[in-house]
């Protein structure tokens, strides 16, 4: 454990005390309960304590730096840190939303707070651009997309068909059509099965190397926080895996993780043979379909510029991406790297520089 304090915005002193996550108390796990439920910004699944102590069961690189001011818990700032005493987000491979778990009215020194929690950076890639600690440290922001349940699906699927997306409707016209022609559509939103599991890796580890990129499976404790996931269920926090059936037959998977009504789309996979009939998409809106009755009033749908995700979303959260580090020369280098990404993505020969910066990214830090 590493102990320092800081002074605030504020100019008054606080404490900061590191600890492997794994050493959590319930005292602790109370306390961050309270601030990420009190804080609307931070209501993703990806925020909450039972994720980051998840993530501790299958990594041994998981830490918490604890804020205290006057003996109060005031927040939490879980990270994951590599050999070279770099922090990332918890899970950063897998992880798609992270930052520190505090009250927007709490004022904090970013690089001093790394200090005390004795690291040398911290590389982020999708915070609450509202984080305003981190703000001076953003090298880019982007949109992150949402869709807007909370009003029950006949609302969400109008104001999506007032929008102009045809999507959804075509995903239930899809639906009836599998229906017609190949057998009963049946989706079972939540189960624990671990042969459905087993389903969605195989067809997810099959489009990784389509895509020429890294098998998120081969690596054991993705793998393992995945299975833990499966059958994790508790009162704030958990699992969900969900299959879409044609008869007896799993067509599509999806595992994400949910808490007090949002549901992160994390792992959407699905069977090829049935690529006609869109079954991936076919999953997620019947998903949505249930959503109401399943408790889900929000679905985030996560980093990534598939054009489904256009079609779907009801609007977007503005997240950002940079480095916390007051090393000025390491911080270019590490910004340059994220335009060189950024241009990987929108060039006219996107294919083979993207698939270049993938495998270049996976040689640079392939744990």
């Amino acid at each position: 454990m590493t102990v320092g304090a800081l002074k605030t915005e504020g100019n008054e002193a606080m404490e900061i005390s590191t600890i492997p996550a794994n050493l959590l108390t319930s005292e602790h796990i109370e306390a961050w309960s309270q601030i990420q439920l009190a804080e609307v910004t931070l209501d993703s699944p990806f925020f909450r304590p039972e994720f980051t102590r998840a993530v501790a069961t299958v990594r041994e690189d998981i830490e918490v730096a604890i804020l205290q001011r006057r003996g109060e818990i005031i927040g939490f700032f879980p990270f994951q840190r590599d050999h070279r005493n770099i922090g990332r987000a918890v899970a950063w491979k897998v992880s798609e939303l992270h930052g520190m778990i505090v009250a927007k009215d709490v004022p904090l020194n970013a690089i001093q707070l790394l200090g005390d929690s004795g690291l040398r950076a911290w590389h982020y890639l999708c915070v609450p651009a509202t984080q305003k600690s981190l703000q001076p440290y953003h090298f880019c922001q982007r949109d992150f997309p949402y869709m807007d349940l909370s009003q029950g699906f006949d609302v969400y699927r109008t104001e999506r068909s007032r929008a102009g997306s045809a999507l959804i409707t075509q995903g239930l016209r899809k639906a009836r059509k599998i229906d017609r022609e190949v057998g009963p559509l049946r989706l079972e939103a939540h189960t624990t099965d671990r042969d459905i599991l087993k389903f969605l890796m195989a067809w997810k580890s099959a489009q990784y190397k389509r895509l020429g990129i890294l098998n998120l499976f081969s690596l054991k404790w993705v793998a393992d926080l995945l299975e833990r996931f499966r059958i994790t269920e508790t009162e704030h926090f958990s699992g969900m895996l969900s299959a879409l059936y044609v008869g007896d037959r799993v067509i599509a998977v999806h595992l994400g993780i949910r808490s007090n009504g949002v549901l992160s789309w994390w792992f959407p996979a699905f069977d090829r043979a049935y690529g006609k009939y869109s079954p991936g998409l076919i999953l997620l809106t019947k998903l949505a379909e249930t959503a109401k009755e399943l408790g889900i009033r929000r679905i985030d749908l996560g980093q990534g510029a598939e054009q489904y995700k256009d079609s779907f979303k009801s609007g977007n959260f503005r997240v950002a991406e940079g480095a916390v580090d007051n090393r000025y020369l390491n911080r270019k280098l590490r910004q340059g790297w994220v335009r060189t990404r950024d241009w990987a993505q929108t060039s006219s020969l996107r294919g083979t520089p993207l698939r270049i910066f993938r495998r270049l990214r996976y040689l640079v830090d392939p744990t």
